[in-house]
């Protein structure tokens, strides 16, 4: 085989390579806005959520460290998701007190 018709084989299916890449890439609008979806059925509403090439910023006020957590863990299970910039911030110190009456809520 020659080089001419390697290259005449071989350029068509790169091209189509590099389609099937390109079409396999989530949009970061997509993923913000399942994201945004996540985060509200699982009541963790608050975060500003934004996505650039992927990366996921989480922005604002959290409850508690929990929710600040699992925020993080939601956004890193969405596909196309490469990395997540966790700027969130804990609204208010929760006391013991406090602590120790929602876990007995959810114990019982």
């Amino acid at each position: 085989m020659t080089i001419g018709r390697t290259l005449k084989i071989l350029i068509p299916t790169l091209a189509l390579t590099a389609g099937i890449a390109a079409a396999d890439e989530v949009p970061d609008a997509a993923i913000q806005a399942e994201i945004e979806t996540r985060l509200d059925s699982k009541d963790l509403r608050g975060p500003a959520v934004e996505v650039k090439d992927g990366v996921v910023t989480l922005e604002g006020k959290s409850r508690s460290v929990w929710a600040k957590t699992r925020a993080v863990e939601l956004s890193m299970e969405e596909d196309g998701v490469t990395a997540v910039q966790d700027r969130l911030e804990i609204a208010r110190g929760e006391s013991d007190q406090k602590v120790a009456e929602e876990v007995a809520k959810a114990v019982v």
